[in-house]
């Protein structure tokens, strides 16, 4: 979490980066009453990221129905990251090598214990798909353009 916190939006590594703007663009879209499928699906898309599409949804609906609280994502044009942005880019990213315990542990402070599993599952296979497509953290930064 700290590694991302208040940093500059455009400073991060592609993953991250492509993280910190799906968040904020699904909950704009929410927002807006529009589909948040709809809006991010073309980024992902660009990214080779569609494999990553359907449990970035899910997870980002799981933390929308049973969080225990709000999390706050700053706005689209905002550059910092935020605090529970980072949060969350932490437990995404660290996913794959946390062990199942400790993520666990993590995510019952983050949603209803009950959904705790369920939202590990989403992380991780978003995190998957990230690396397939060459975003993960620690991967040759891609050339294509973030939003």
């Amino acid at each position: 979490m700290y590694r991302y916190i208040d940093r500059p939006v455009a400073g991060l590594e592609d993953g991250p980066h492509f993280l910190i703007w799906a968040m904020r663009r699904w909950v704009e879209s929410m927002h807006e009453r529009r589909c948040p499928s709809c809006v991010t699906g073309p980024i992902f898309a660009k990214w080779k990221m569609m494999a990553g599409l359907a449990p970035f949804q899910a997870m980002m609906a799981t933390l929308n129905r049973h969080g225990l609280r709000a999390i706050c994502f700053a706005p689209a044009c905002c550059g910092q990251v935020s605090e529970d942005e980072a949060m969350l880019l932490g437990l995404i990213l660290d996913a794959p090598r946390r062990p199942v315990p400790d993520m666990a542990e993590a995510l019952a402070m983050v949603v209803e214990p009950e959904q705790a599993s369920a939202l590990q599952r989403q992380m991780q296979a978003l995190a998957g798909a990230m690396n397939r497509a060459g975003i993960l953290p620690g991967k040759a930064p891609r050339s294509a353009d973030l939003p």
